[in-house]
């Protein structure tokens, strides 16, 4: 009989945030939260920020580590990882970042109330509605490139890519005006 195909994924979650007046160097993050996006595997780091999921389908994977610190900011990552049928997979050392916010407003064409719009960041799971006026927000975005996309139903959906999120910044994208899909029945 076919069995499932998995791998593990092993690393070390550091951060090169100034933890005290002595030391300034990257260190490991202890109890820090890292899982598999879309996978219930998850597991927290040892006291050094060394961690190990096991199980992993094999496969490219979104692999997530995240922390917030004593102040309640966030710290996350991102990383593509491809796992391997019966072997760990050793990203070694995963440096986290203070998150980012990405906002903007997104409109329905010759409609006055613009609720409930989706806005995406696509390959993610991150996701917002739009409330009345159209402004949304993504909260704890991890630094890196995004493509950031709507959908509506009824509506062409659209998109912005190269959205570019710094660490603890937050970045606006250019509005959104969805156009109504005459295509529609």
């Amino acid at each position: 009989p076919p069995t499932n195909q998995t791998g593990s994924i092993s690393g070390r979650v550091m951060s090169d945030s100034i933890q005290t007046i002595q030391s300034s160097t990257t260190k490991g993050v202890p109890n820090a939260s890292v899982y598999v996006e879309g996978t219930e595997q998850k597991n927290l780091t040892d006291s050094e920020g060394n961690f190990t999921l096991t199980n992993i389908p094999v496969g490219s994977q979104i692999l997530i580590a995240e922390k917030a610190n004593a102040n309640g900011k966030n710290f996350k990552l991102r990383e593509s990882v491809t796992v391997i049928d019966g072997e760990t997979v050793d990203i070694k050392s995963l440096l986290l970042k203070e998150t980012g916010v990405i906002f903007g407003r997104a409109t329905l064409s010759e409609q006055s109330q613009h609720l409930g719009i989706d806005i995406f960041i696509s390959g993610t799971t991150m996701i917002a509605k739009t409330d009345a006026k159209g402004n949304f927000q993504i909260p704890d975005v991890p630094v890196g490139k995004y493509t950031v996309s709507t959908t509506k139903v009824g509506y062409l959906p659209q998109e912005t890519n190269d959205v570019e999120v710094g660490s603890g910044l937050a970045t606006q994208v250019s509005d959104f005006v969805l156009i109504e899909d005459k295509n529609t029945d």
